[in-house]
């Protein structure tokens, strides 16, 4: 996929983004419109078909979530131009974080690699079509502490 496969991937799915579902899942009609769309328009490289658009979203989607990562991570000040903008003096921070499984977060980032000292061309086009609420067990709900159920059980 050309960066220009999908910045119109997205500006379709930005044109389209009330007939997703919850987290900008699209239906499969979405696909079908997304990939007659991107094959009148595009020239290069393979087919983009239904499943191939789809796909595409996906991974676009995961690279949003390793890049605000990145964002939030300590030790790096991300800039659009310059990704985590590493040099000598966070470089040791860097390997850290894309390659040692850290204590705190049980967690390695290989996948932001990319971003050493390159920004991302997607991340405004992404963001504009991601879910603005947040999931998870550990989500603070102001207004939702202290309700229970009948038998004291929070709902």
């Amino acid at each position: 996929w050309m960066v220009i496969d999908k910045t119109l991937l997205i500006h379709y799915l930005e044109d389209h983004h009330a007939e997703a579902g919850g987290g900008m899942n699209f239906k499969a009609v979405t696909w079908y419109g997304a990939s007659e769309e991107l094959e009148r328009t595009c020239t290069l490289g393979g087919p983009k078909t239904p499943s191939s658009c789809k796909n595409k979203w996906a991974k676009l989607k995961e690279t949003y979530l390793i890049v605000i990562a990145l964002q939030k991570a300590s030790g790096f000040s991300w800039s659009d131009k310059k990704g985590a903008n590493v040099d000598k003096s966070n470089e040791s921070v860097w390997d850290v974080y894309v390659r040692v499984l850290t204590v705190i977060t049980h967690q390695q980032h290989p996948n932001a690699k990319p971003f050493r000292n390159k920004g991302w061309t997607h991340f405004y086009g992404v963001q504009s079509l991601m879910p603005l609420t947040v999931k998870g067990t550990h989500v603070f709900r102001p207004g939702l502490e202290g309700l229970t159920t009948g038998a004291g059980v929070p709902e």
